[in-house]
């Protein structure tokens, strides 16, 4: 019994596990079918919401269509009429630089072009006028070297003319040195202590004779004796320095007083001349007896200075008591002339008109010698010097 309660046992644990498992695969069974069914379910869902999707989106895509289709201009009129605008902007952009730009261009060239064309003209006429200018320059330079060209050729006669008068001049000096030189008398009149009253009336009678002759001034200053003694330099007479003062006592007292005497006459001369005196006669000539010093100290103080002193060999003796007559006056010179140098002493003085009456008497008489000229003192003259330096 046991046993086959054992048995019993068993199969009915085989029956409680077979019918387990097959509860168990029924159960999977259900399981995988409800799986399966959930999954096609789910598939079918799926499925059912894509065909919805589909379908919206279809539509979707008829409702643009039949939106493009209905109202596509009032979608794309902003757009199209911004795109409008900015065709027109940039037909007028292209306009302007196909038609504006250009007719600025020409204006700015023809503004250009009129300029040019006025400077042209301003040119063309500047260049006309320097034309003219330059062919009146051009005339004038002809004319000027025309008048040049006769200007050299009259200065050129002119100057052959000033060679031929300088030739014949030169010629005639030369004759009238030679003339002088070989001369067989030499008279030199000269006239001590000047300028008085008289002196212009002297210089009126060597001036009607042509002769030249010598004045020894001495120091009379004043406006008109001044002028006396520049009328004798200008009229080509010699002048000579005959002491300031004339005061033997003043100009001998010693050769210190001698210079000074010396040099206010010798700068009165030069202030009135403009040229320095070269000449100079001792007051009573070198060989006067009043002087108590040596004359050799004053004649060294002259050689010092490079000043040549003068005395003479022939005297009218107008200074001499008695003999004032004018006749007296021409017969002591005319009688005593020699050959060769002589130099004459008169006086140029307010008490010795006779003086001025002999000289055109004197003067007619020396003329009648044979070869004489009358002179005045130069450095060629052979100097008369009662007293030398040894």
């Amino acid at each position: 019994m046991s046993k086959k309660n054992h048995k019993s046992d068993k199969k009915r644990q085989k029956c409680k596990v077979a019918g387990k498992n097959e509860i168990a695969e029924k159960e999977e069974n259900t399981g995988e079918s409800a799986i399966r069914n959930k999954k096609d379910t789910d598939s079918k869902k799926n499925a059912n919401k894509e065909a919805k999707i589909e379908k919206k989106i279809e539509e979707k895509k008829a409702v643009e269509v039949v939106e493009k289709n209905t109202v596509p201009q009032v979608a794309e009129a902003p757009a199209r009429r911004k795109r409008v605008q900015r065709l027109k902007c940039q037909i007028l952009v292209t306009l302007f630089v196909l038609v504006l730009l250009p007719t600025i261009l020409c204006v700015f060239l023809f503004i250009e072009l009129n300029q040019i064309n006025h400077h042209y003209q301003q040119s063309s006429q500047e260049i006309l006028m320097l034309k003219e200018q330059v062919s009146v320059e051009q005339q004038r330079r002809l004319e000027d070297v025309k008048a040049l060209t006769q200007e050299k050729k009259e200065l050129q006669e002119q100057l052959e003319e000033v060679n031929q008068s300088v030739t014949e001049l030169l010629g005639e000096r030369k004759k009238k040195l030679d003339k002088i030189k070989n001369a067989k008398y030499k008279i030199y009149f000269t006239f001590d202590d000047g300028p008085s009253c008289y002196t212009e009336e002297i210089l009126g009678i060597l001036e009607q004779y042509n002769i030249k002759a010598t004045f020894f001034v001495v120091g009379k200053e004043g406006k008109l004796s001044e002028e006396r003694i520049r009328k004798i330099f200008e009229a080509g007479h010699s002048l000579g320095m005959h002491s300031y003062s004339h005061s033997y006592r003043e100009i001998y007292a010693s050769p210190e007083k001698f210079t000074e005497d010396l040099e206010k006459i010798q700068g009165l001369l030069e202030r009135i001349t403009g040229e320095p005196c070269k000449l100079y006669r001792f007051p009573g000539g070198s060989s006067n007896t009043v002087c108590k010093q040596n004359i050799l100290d004053f004649i060294r103080v002259l050689q010092e200075r490079g000043i040549q002193y003068v005395d003479w060999n022939n005297s009218s003796q107008d200074a001499v008591r008695g003999s004032h007559a004018k006749e007296v006056l021409v017969r002591n010179v005319v009688d005593n002339v020699k050959q060769g140098t002589t130099i004459v002493l008169m006086h140029d003085a307010a008490n010795k008109y006779s003086t001025v009456e002999a000289l055109p008497l004197m003067i007619e008489e020396l003329s009648k010698l044979e070869d004489v000229v009358f002179l005045p003192i130069s450095e060629e003259t052979e100097l008369i010097q009662h007293r030398k330096l040894e």
